[in-house]
């Protein structure tokens, strides 16, 4: 089973950099990666990987096809990771046979500089070869590894501009937060989106009774059950639908209750860690136990970091920011990866882009740095935005607002997003 996202982190695994690539979904669900000079991949329905002969490419196209290569007819992984050394293969000599068959993606590296693409065929933009495609695709998404990358239009023109930009740090600054938090707005509260703030009002109000250690058992399980059957109630019913692709059965509503409760009692709300000073605490080893506590909670390939931080984030939303893959990763982490990978190595933490309870907890750590930093008004900021929000109701809460660094965190990144985004054209 191959994804998209599984295609890139093999790339940057093994060539150390994300290239600039179009991303396209045809209307039967099979998506092309196109990669400047590299062979064209594609990602069927189902998850098999192939690549194209070369009748498949469009006249004049500088995309070098699976036949000139000198690949043979076929499928399944050699392919996958041909197309990861394609740069290398459409340089071997005539007859020459293709290495990926006898050896592994290590060893081949071994017998070859793991450099950077610098051949102008591989490192012009993508504008010629999509243009000449789009007519028979969905508009084009750019995976952009580097300064600049070019998008398509849903007319298939191209516009340049698109800047994957490496420090998000001016949204945590007072007019960059404004800006943010008002793209914010516009994104989640569209019609098609339709994300409540009321109903995270809510399901707080249920936090505080459900983890206040003062209330009998049975109704503080009642109110966590409360938040329970919102996350896993299908998101077209109005719910958050976190049990969507799961593999087996999810942990029932007390399971999950008890074991939040038993293993991660220090980072409760109102507790001594929040986003504020988590990175300063060292109690990062303590986070990592619990998190690998609930890996069972939904039965999953790896582990659910997505359900994970939404029970979390309403356990304690001082500290627990929501992770998803749709907004977060494929929003927020590919708009900003450089200023990541930054933080991960100028801290001393390995870089992680799988879904790992270590990759969550550097989230946090990287959330709480930016809070740290924030200007001085960042909360007050923040409260005042949300005091504006239809259903918001602050008078009516049961919880200090001024508290909700990993709410304000979330917001904000995904309107710093937007923003940037915006500015494509």
């Amino acid at each position: 089973m191959t994804t998209v996202d599984e295609y890139f982190r093999l790339f940057e695994r093994y060539r150390g950099f994300q290239p600039d690539a179009a991303v396209q979904t045809d209307a039967h669900g099979s998506t092309r990666i196109r990669i400047p000079g590299f062979a064209e991949v594609i990602i069927s329905s189902t998850g098999g990987c192939d690549m194209p002969a070369v009748k498949s490419y469009p006249e004049g196209t500088d995309y070098a096809p699976a036949a000139q290569l000198g690949w043979p007819a076929g499928r399944g992984e050699p392919r996958k990771i041909a197309c990861i050394f394609a740069d290398f293969y459409s340089t071997r000599k005539p007859g020459e046979k293709p290495p990926y068959f006898s050896v592994t993606p290590e060893q081949f590296l071994a017998t070859r500089d793991r450099r950077p693409i610098t051949s102008s065929a591989v490192s012009s933009t993508v504008t010629g070869a999509c243009v000449a495609a789009a007519s028979v695709l969905s508009p084009v998404l750019i995976h952009s590894g580097s300064e600049t990358a070019t998008e398509l239009s849903p007319n298939g023109k191209a516009r340049s501009g698109f800047v994957a930009a490496s420090n998000i740090a001016p949204y945590f600054d007072a007019d960059g937060q404004q800006r943010a938090l008002d793209a914010y707005a516009r994104f989640a509260f569209a019609p098609e989106r339709g994300w409540d703030i009321k109903d995270k009002m809510d399901l707080y109000n249920a936090s505080r009774r459900a983890f206040d250690s003062a209330r009998p058992q049975g109704e503080a399980l009642s109110a966590f059950s409360t938040i329970y059957e919102d996350l896993f109630r299908p998101a077209p019913a109005g719910g958050w639908g976190i049990g969507r692709k799961s593999s087996g059965p999810c942990w029932p509503a007390a399971e999950i209750f008890e074991t939040i409760k038993t293993e991660l009692p220090l980072f409760s709300w109102r507790g001594p860690i929040t986003l504020l000073n988590f990175h300063t605490l060292g109690e990062h080893a303590a986070l990592l136990s619990g998190l690998e506590n609930l890996r069972e909670l939904k039965p999953v390939a790896n582990y659910p970091v997505m359900a994970v931080s939404k029970f979390l984030h309403f356990y304690n939303p001082e500290l627990f920011p929501i992770y998803d893959k749709e907004v977060i990763w494929d929003g927020v982490f590919r708009c900003f990866r450089r200023d990541f990978k930054e933080f991960c190595s100028t801290s001393g933490l390995k870089y992680e882009y799988e879904d790992t309870p270590s990759f969550y907890c550097n989230y946090i750590l990287w959330a709480s740095s930016l809070l740290v930093y924030a200007h001085s008004d960042f909360m007050a900021v923040f409260v005042a935005w949300l005091r504006k929000q239809p259903g918001a109701a602050l008078e009516s809460r049961t919880f200090d607002t001024s508290t909700l660094y990993a709410s304000a965190f979330e917001f904000t990144a995904i309107g710093a997003w937007r923003m940037e985004i915006s500015n494509v054209g």
